[in-house]
């Protein structure tokens, strides 16, 4: 390929329409198309069939224009390589899930999920359309899940402010993927009983495993069963992870022991998985608490948060 080709190559692979798309997995190898009726040429890349235009893609490397990436900055190339090693494991076994790069460079894994799923007597077959977007640390961070079919309605309640699926509290997301950190894992692990959950009580009328509340409260209800205490019990431990200030210096939890000998292992082992800072969280946990009209533990007023605050 010439020079002057591959310029052209380059412009074409930036500059595109951002609701394009880079098939990095089709039959032909990577090719860019502009809508999903593109079919294979003769040329080895694909005519769409609405402009008649056909553009094989550069090779993979880092994203084009890191400014273009909706995530905030760009995604390494190792990083890259391994979500499209991963991907394929995933087409394997769900092979109309498909690993695409958008216009902004980034990597989306998209298309229709089916699953077979029993709880007690009751066995649901079903599919959704969903996308699959990775952040740029990823696998430090999990995957973020949208369901794009418009099968799960909004009044099923679990979504993220951002319109991605609630797969659980997020701390409790990032330390189920953070075990494998694997894509074919998480989507079988915690996507599919997600949709799993909508499909059962639909046909059903009840959630399947249980469910938390919504918003900040849901978040204490995780913790509450994490820690094995009541909310009253386990503010002061988040307290303690807030700043390391404990009141009194006993484990809240009532076992008359002080808490590194106590609950100082799961404090440990959730501290990498938290948001930072978690002060922020930790305060709308009170705030949640204290506009529900409780009486809140003393001490446990709201923190300050700092900017050095880890």
């Amino acid at each position: 390929m010439s020079s002057v080709v591959r310029r052209l190559v380059g412009l074409v692979s930036r500059f595109a329409p951002r609701w394009g798309y880079f098939d990095l997995l089709g039959a032909n190898g990577p090719v860019w198309r502009r809508s999903v009726d593109a079919v294979p040429n003769s040329a080895g890349g694909t005519w769409d069939t609405s402009s008649r235009q056909s553009f094989v893609l550069h090779p993979l490397r880092s994203n084009p224009d890191p400014r273009r990436n909706p995530r905030g900055g760009p995604m390494k190339l190792k990083t890259e390589k391994l979500i499209i090693a991963q991907a394929e494991a995933v087409r394997k076994r769900h092979p109309l899930l498909i690993l695409r790069r958008t216009a902004y460079g980034a990597l989306v894994l998209e298309g229709r999920l089916e699953f077979a799923m029993s709880f007690e007597s009751h066995t649901v077959q079903d599919d959704y359309q969903i996308r699959i977007r990775f952040p740029p640390d990823y696998p430090r961070e999990p995957p973020i899940v949208f369901e794009v079919g418009c099968k799960v309605p909004h009044k099923f309640g679990h979504f993220m402010d951002t319109g991605d699926l609630c797969l659980g509290a997020p701390v409790e997301v990032r330390m189920r993927f953070a075990k494998h950190r694997n894509l074919l894992h998480f989507i079988e692990s915690q996507v599919v009983p997600y949709l799993f959950s909508w499909s059962y009580f639909r046909d059903y009328g009840q959630m399947p495993f249980g469910e938390l509340a919504h918003g900040d409260l849901g978040l204490l209800q995780f913790y509450d069963t994490y820690f094995g205490t009541s909310w009253r019990q386990t503010l002061p431990l988040l307290r303690y992870l807030v700043d390391g200030k404990l009141l009194p210096r006993r484990c809240p939890c009532g076992s008359k022991i002080e808490v590194d000998r106590c609950h100082g292992q799961k404090l440990d082992d959730l501290r990498p998985y938290l948001p930072q800072p978690f002060a922020v969280e930790f305060n709308r946990i009170v705030a949640s608490l204290s506009e529900s009209g409780v009486n809140l533990p003393t001490g446990m007023d709201p923190v300050k948060v700092s900017r050095g605050m880890a």
